[in-house]
């Protein structure tokens, strides 16, 4: 019995040190390299916020699962080809549990990078979110997320209706249950599903899907059926294919992704 309470002691010990820690890290600097989620400390990298105006645009940017492991800052060049747009900050936010290339690393979990879109980690990222918008005062939020990201962005239009304006949702597998079936995985078990909120999501928000016709990991189909949903309770939703045969970000960047998210900067809204 001692030994065990001495367990549980150093345990509660590290655990009140690493939170002391995190806060620390969250509540240093100017609220550009992290940022206080909820009880988590997420990773962020921003860019353009020295050169706008009072309200500007802000572009947030949602890495993928990448499943076969390594760092996430895929976003980080592409958010700083972005801030170069007038009046535009553009932040990569690193998922929990998620690191960079330079040893930045996101409090929380993400389970083995699969079935990880847990209530927290979702809550997690829309805390961070509206963190963001409140410190730029942004007239209007865009988030691009990608594969994973591009669920985690999903969910949180329906479990957090309004709070992003834009939602580019890129090689989003957004029927997750459709999903497992085509890849023959097993069912998730810990994870919100985006066709569940799909209901909630505000007819203000503009949606717009994009996947590569030939992408064998998500394949269009599991992404048709919700914006055909949400296309069905009246919001400004579309789906559009890109002439890219894979599920990686650059060719679809470069084939379609930052066209559209330009012309969404210069002021088209669906």
């Amino acid at each position: 019995m001692l030994i065990v309470w001495a367990c549980l002691t150093a345990a509660l010990g590290v655990a009140r040190a690493e939170d002391a820690g995190e806060a620390g890290t969250c509540a240093s600097g100017d609220g550009r390299e992290w940022l206080r989620a909820g009880r988590l400390c997420l990773g962020i990298e921003t860019f353009g916020a020295d050169k706008v105006g009072p309200r500007p645009q802000l572009v947030v940017m949602i890495h993928g699962d990448s499943s076969q492991g390594g760092p996430v800052d895929y976003f980080y060049p592409i958010a700083a080809q972005v801030s170069a747009e007038p009046d535009v900050v553009a932040v990569a936010l690193l998922r929990p549990g998620y690191s960079d290339g330079a040893g930045k690393v996101s409090d929380g979990r993400n389970w083995g990078r699969v079935d990880l879109y847990t209530p927290e980690n979702i809550d997690a990222v829309a805390t961070a979110l509206r963190e963001l918008k409140t410190q730029y005062k942004a007239r209007r939020l865009i988030v691009l997320g990608h594969s994973g990201g591009a669920v985690t962005t999903a969910i949180v239009i329906g479990r957090h209706p309004g709070l992003i304006d834009v939602a580019m949702l890129i090689s989003c597998p957004c029927d997750i249950v459709k999903w497992n079936q085509m890849i023959h995985r097993t069912a998730f078990t810990r994870s919100l599903l985006p066709m569940a909120y799909l209901d909630r999501v505000a007819t203000a928000t503009d949606v717009v899907a994009m996947t590569g016709r030939g992408d064998g990991w998500t394949a269009p189909a599991t992404v048709t059926g919700y914006v055909d949903g949400l296309k069905a309770r009246g919001v400004a939703a579309s789906f559009i294919p890109l002439p890219v045969n894979n599920h990686d970000f650059q060719p679809l960047w470069a084939n379609g992704v930052k066209d559209e998210l330009l012309a969404i900067l210069n002021g088209r809204t669906s």
